[in-house]
């Protein structure tokens, strides 16, 4: 049994906030955020003026200097790796929130991948912190199916967290409660792990997909991402929504990203076994597009996005080959 008399969260969100809103009352809450964050939502961070939230640069140097009895540190999407001495220190006292249904959809990007891959479940999953990513033993676990229109990051966003925040209530609840955890084993065997995504790179889209492909895509890189991109006349075009047509006579391969119609401010595009249909609302394009105008990718951007991985440090984004 586990007694919280200081809760210690680990990393930056609306999901943290309305955390420490339910639980502030009961023990003393903390935010901790990096440098990283500082950058992404330092406007939105500054104006939190009644809160105990704090920029730490080295995390183990923060933690070392708690006492382990009573403290309760709780990861939620943050982009600090623990070292051992920290993971050895509070066992059984530092925790993560991953939420999807693990052992699957490990590793950063997964609302994006889970959209490409038309995948309708997700769940909120609380794991021991371990040496590797998310695979920590599993000791709360809800799992729920995904609303199909919700196949865009931010609404399924909105969805994920609203759910979450029911289910961690439970899993806190429960700690107040000083109720026993059963330790899950997070099964290896079954799951997959799947890189962080970056959209001006891995956000070029592919016209020899099929097009219900290219819209999964385009889909899972909307708002509140910079969205899928082409080229048109050497300019970049920004595309964020489209809609698909069963096309039954522009088949042949050559005409694959060919604009063939504009009519009533939307763009009729070849795509494989579809015609793609673009509102001028869910696209940002520097020219004018016109019939007979080719969408294109040049191939060095798959090359680019095949050879370099993104990570996400406390400091910021970094690439590696």
């Amino acid at each position: 049994m586990i007694e919280i008399r200081r809760l210690i969260i680990i990393g930056y969100s609306e999901l943290a906030l309305k955390l420490y809103r339910i639980y502030s009352k009961s023990f003393k809450v903390e935010i901790i955020y990096s440098e990283r964050e500082l950058k992404e939502f330092g406007k939105k961070i500054k104006v939190l003026k009644n809160y105990k939230i704090y920029l730490v640069k080295n995390i183990d140097k923060y933690l070392m200097k708690f006492e382990r009895k009573n403290i309760f540190i709780f990861s939620l999407g943050s982009t600090f790796i623990f070292k051992k001495k920290i993971i050895d220190k509070f066992k059984n006292r530092i925790f993560n929130c991953h939420n999807t249904d693990l052992p699957k959809w490990k590793g950063g990007g997964d609302i994006s991948y889970r959209i490409m891959n038309s995948y309708n479940f997700g769940a909120t999953s609380v794991h021991e912190v371990s040496n590797k990513i998310d695979e920590g033993r599993i000791v709360f676990q809800k799992k729920y199916k995904i609303n199909p229109i919700n196949k865009n990051p931010l609404k399924l966003k909105k969805e994920i967290e609203k759910k979450a925040i029911g289910h961690l209530k439970i899993f806190f609840d429960n700690l107040i409660l000083r109720k026993k955890f059963t330790f899950k084993k997070n099964k290896i065997d079954q799951g997959f792990y799947l890189p962080r995504l970056d959209t001006n790179i891995h956000g070029a889209i592919d016209w020899n997909w099929d097009g219900r492909d290219i819209n999964s895509f385009v889909n899972s890189f909307s708002k509140p991402y910079k969205g899928a991109f082409s080229f048109c006349r050497n300019k970049k075009i920004t595309i964020y929504k489209l809609n698909l047509k069963k096309e039954k006579f522009l088949k042949h391969p050559f005409m694959y990203g060919l604009v063939f119609k504009i009519h009533l401010s939307k763009f009729y595009v070849v795509a494989k076994n579809y015609s793609l249909i673009i509102d001028k609302k869910n696209f940002k394009s520097p020219i004018d597009l016109k019939v007979g105008d080719r969408l294109y990718t040049p191939a060095s951007f798959f090359d680019k996005y095949k050879r370099l991985r993104v990570f996400y440090s406390p400091e910021g984004k970094i690439f590696k080959r």
